[in-house]
Order: C-alpha cells, then sequence, then structure tokens
C-alpha cells in the first residue's frame, strides 16, 4: 500500500504543475495595459528589498516608537526569511524559471534571471517585512500586505516566476 501514496502524491504534484504552467500562460497571454505599465516598476521596486528599505526608513524618520519597533522588527523579519529562502528553500527542488520570451516584452522583468524559481524571494521578502510591521501596527500591516501580493503577482505578470512560486514565497515568509 505505500507505494499507491507515492504515486498518488507524485500524480498530485504533477496535476499542480501543470495548473501552475497553465496559471502562468494565463496571465502571459492576458493582454492588460494596467499590467504592462505598474507590474515592471514595482517588481523592479521590489528587487533588493528597496521597496521595503525605504518603507522601513520612513517609519525610522517618523518619530513614533510603534513605527520604530514595526521597521525593526520588519526589517529583522525579511532579513532572516531571505537568509532562509535563498540560502535553503532555493536548494530543496531545482525548478526553472517559466519562458520569459510568453510574456509580452513591453511586460518582462528586465533581465533573464538563472536563479532556481522555486520558491520566490521577493514574495517571501514582501511577505515577511508586511507581516512584521503588521505585528506592531496591524493597519498598516494589512495594507503592506496588499501591496506585498501585488508584489507577488508582478513576479508572475513579468516572467520571473510560475504563481506556485509566489505562493510558495508568501508560504516560506508565514513559517519563519
Amino acid at each position: 500500500r505505500p507505494w499507491h501514496r507515492v504515486r498518488g502524491v507524485k500524480e498530485i504534484t504533477r496535476g499542480l504543475g501543470t495548473l501552475d504552467r497553465e496559471l502562468f500562460d494565463t496571465i502571459a497571454a492576458t493582454p492588460t495595459p494596467l499590467l504592462d505599465a505598474v507590474m515592471p516598476p514595482l517588481t523592479r521596486a521590489a528587487d533588493h528589498s528597496k521597496l521595503w528599505i525605504a518603507v522601513a526608513a520612513g517609519l525610522l524618520a517618523s518619530g513614533n516608537a510603534s513605527a520604530q519597533r514595526g521597521a525593526t522588527r520588519g526589517l529583522v523579519t525579511l532579513g532572516v526569511t531571505s537568509l532562509v529562502t535563498n540560502q535553503f528553500a532555493k536548494r530543496i527542488r531545482r525548478r526553472p524559471r517559466p519562458r520569459f520570451d510568453a510574456v509580452p516584452v513591453v511586460r518582462r522583468a528586465g533581465r533573464r534571471r538563472t536563479s532556481n524559481s522555486l520558491p520566490s524571494g521577493h514574495s517571501a521578502s514582501a511577505a515577511a517585512f508586511a507581516v512584521g510591521v503588521g505585528l506592531e501596527i496591524p493597519l498598516l500591516g494589512f495594507g503592506l500586505g496588499l501591496v506585498a501580493a501585488l508584489v507577488g503577482l508582478s513576479r508572475a505578470a513579468t516572467g520571473a516566476h510560475y504563481p506556485g512560486d509566489v505562493i510558495a514565497g508568501f508560504g516560506t515568509a508565514a513559517g519563519v
């Protein structure tokens, strides 16, 4: 009986992979001027956590003690999540990036990434920062969570990741 379970898990995994590729292809093929205009700059702003560092700088400069604690917690959570994602999670299972040419040129993320696609580090960092800040300032954390979700969408819309990679990035952040 154990081999039935292994076979069942393999079939589920294969089915989820197919669904993930089909979702990516649908996003890539959708002609939306809004995605074309907003997603590339958003994904570039999240490169190297620049967006989150800028938000943290604003919170630290505010002089508000809870905002400063939120910024600190957000940055620490982001740093730990980034370490776990890039040094451990990305090495668990090799997954190539999506087909770069499937996304319209105007919407592409810029340069072609070569690192492992699973999980999305941008998505993990975005979720980690939002949750870290949200533990101190729930309403701001909610707003940052919405921005983090848009960063995740931008990773799929620009061709950098499959939607499942984004979800795995969010899950990695939640675990940390």
